[in-house]
């Protein structure tokens, strides 16, 4: 499960599903209703804050994929993890590359597939391909990174 310390609704999320003996901050040691995951919070790894909402691809990599490849790798996870369970108050879409707010406007969401260069998506979808290097060939132009 991964967590932001930082962010209120977070930190709360994380407390009642892995329990606050596992997420510091909680009270009464609380075992939580999910006590074999593990925990990551994302303010431990040094990586800058995120918000809820839209989040840039870079940032996406920086704040998000990257500090979870680290512990994933770290902490001998990689091969065991079955899933990733993000919560409440961290992004949960990623804008598109050369057109950010594409993701909000039909048309240019249409306009953009349309020109095979559509680089939005949802940050869940984006960390189902975590050993992926996806911005690979990606110059926003048509078909660059297919």
């Amino acid at each position: 499960m991964v967590y932001d310390s930082r962010i209120d609704d977070s930190a709360q999320v994380a407390r009642y599903y892995a329990g606050s003996a596992k997420v510091p901050g909680g009270a009464a040691n609380e075992p939580g209703v999910r006590r074999q995951v593990r925990v990551l919070d994302l303010a431990s790894t040094g990586a800058a804050p995120t918000s809820p909402g839209d989040i840039s691809y870079a940032n996406f990599v920086s704040r998000l994929r990257d500090p979870i490849r680290a512990y994933l790798t770290s902490s001998g996870a990689v091969k065991t993890t079955r899933c990733i369970v993000l919560t409440k108050g961290l992004p949960h879409r990623i804008q598109d590359t050369d057109v950010p707010a594409a993701g909000d406007d039909p048309t240019t969401l249409v306009n953009e597939f349309n020109g095979n260069d559509i680089t939005c998506a949802s940050v869940d979808s984006e960390l189902t391909l975590l050993w992926q290097n996806l911005s690979t060939g990606e110059a926003g132009g048509a078909t660059d990174s297919l």
